[in-house]
């Protein structure tokens, strides 16, 4: 009897060893499949800049001016940024300077012209605070930081 039970147990093992293999049984994909590309990733979205800013404007970068009054007035369309920029400093200081650039989640860039010249400005947006950093107006001030709020 026990070689009949043991001949049992081997015809049972090799069946559901057959069951177990065949293919419609098995889950997933094949292992042929093409792997699949990993999602892009998402464009970081652009902050709120749009409206007033007021606070003060220094020059690290020398020029002697201290610490002077400072406002921002910007216009928003999706990452696309423009408005006016001011800083209010006698010989250090720049007015009604035009904002052309963009916000890419909290980094913005661009550029600033008016009667006192053209500059680059980067910044950035961190809740109701606004960094700015002007370069390229003038020879002897290499930079005028803006750091603003609502």
């Amino acid at each position: 009897m026990t070689t009949h039970r043991f001949v049992y147990v081997l015809v049972a093992a090799a069946l559901t060893a057959s069951i177990g293999c065949n293919r419609d049984n098995i889950t997933g994909p094949p292992l042929s499949a093409t792997p699949v590309p990993p999602a892009p990733t998402p464009t970081p979205v652009p902050g709120d800049i749009a409206g007033s800013w007021i606070g003060s404007a220094t020059t690290p970068g020398g020029g002697g001016c201290g610490k002077f009054d400072a406002n921002a007035t910007f216009q928003q369309s999706g990452q696309n940024v423009t408005g006016t920029l001011n800083a209010i400093g006698g010989p250090c200081g720049f007015t009604n300077q035009a904002f052309q650039g963009t916000l890419v989640g909290s980094a913005l860039s661009g550029t600033s012209s008016g009667a006192d010249g053209r500059a680059t400005v980067k910044g950035t947006l961190s809740g109701a605070g606004l960094t700015l950093k002007v370069r390229g107006l003038y020879i002897d001030t290499p930079e005028v930081d803006m750091n603003l709020h609502r």
